[in-house]
Formats: structure tokens, sequence, C-alpha cells
């Protein structure tokens, strides 16, 4: 698809997909790069990355494979509202689900460190996730509030 010559919401949907498969790369890398650690910490960082990303970048390329079966119908206008609306639903959705995920990594990491459990390699391992977690959550949401309050901003086509 050539940003350029697409009605407005299109473009907007591509741009959030590419950036998705941007993060979903990077912590994939970072991921592998943290399994060479001895840490048991930093490689449950590693691995919530890896996992983060590949899921990531599996819901960018949905969002791209649905956003292309719709322009291959032929761009209308009430296409263009449609999408607009169900993306924007979509990422207040995330938004909330990545509330939640903090939430959860929070949990994992606090109740890693109790004061009647012993230090372990368990304990980090636990940790570890659970930062995995909060960091992948923190920026997801984020990133979805941003494009949720910026898909409002998108011109309807012929307001340019």
């Amino acid at each position: 698809m050539k940003s350029d010559a697409l009605p407005t919401i299109w473009t907007f949907n591509e741009k959030v997909t590419n950036r998705l498969f941007v993060w979903s790369g990077l912590s994939m890398a970072l991921g592998l790069v943290l399994q060479a650690n001895r840490a048991a910490f930093w490689r449950a960082v590693g691995i919530q990355a890896m996992a983060w990303g590949a899921i990531d970048a599996l819901i960018a390329w949905l969002g791209r494979r649905s956003a292309a079966k719709q322009l291959a119908a032929g761009p209308t206008a009430a296409a263009e509202i449609g999408q607009a609306r169900r993306l924007r639903w979509l990422l207040w959705l995330n938004a909330l689900l990545d509330l939640g995920y903090m939430a959860g990594g929070t949990r994992l990491m606090r109740g890693s460190t109790g004061s009647d459990q012993p230090p372990s390699e368990t304990n980090a391992a636990r940790r570890g996730h659970g930062w995995g977690i909060l960091v992948q959550g923190a920026f997801l949401f984020v990133f979805d509030l941003w494009h949720a309050l910026t898909i409002g901003d998108v011109p309807k086509p012929g307001n340019d």
C-alpha cells in the first residue's frame, strides 16, 4: 500500500500498524539479547519481551490484513467511517486492557518479594516476568491512548 494515495483513515491505520511492527521487532530483538544473560531476572524480562513482541506482530499483521481487505473492496466514505470507528474502539479497549496488564505485572513483581519468601532464582524470575509485563503494558498503554486520541484528528476526505 502506498500511503500518500490512500484516504486518511487508511494512512493512519498503516502508520499504527507500522509503529506496532517496529515495537514488536525491537521487543523480540531485546528479548533474544537478554536470553544470553545468566541472571534469571533478565532472562525472564527477555521471555516477556519476545512473547509480547510476537503477539504485537500478529496484531499488527491482522490489522493490516483487515484494512487491505476493506481497501480491496473499494474505499468508500462509509467504509472509512466504519474503519475509523472500529480502530478507535479497539484502541480504547486495548488501553483499558493495558491497565490490567500493568496491574498484573505489578502484582507479579510484588508477590515475588514478600518478606516470608527467601531470595531465590524463582523469585528473581517472577520479578523479571512482572517487570517485563509492566514495561510492555506501559508502552502499549501510551501507544494505544495516543493513537486513540489522535485518530479524532484524522481529517475527513475532501476536508484538506
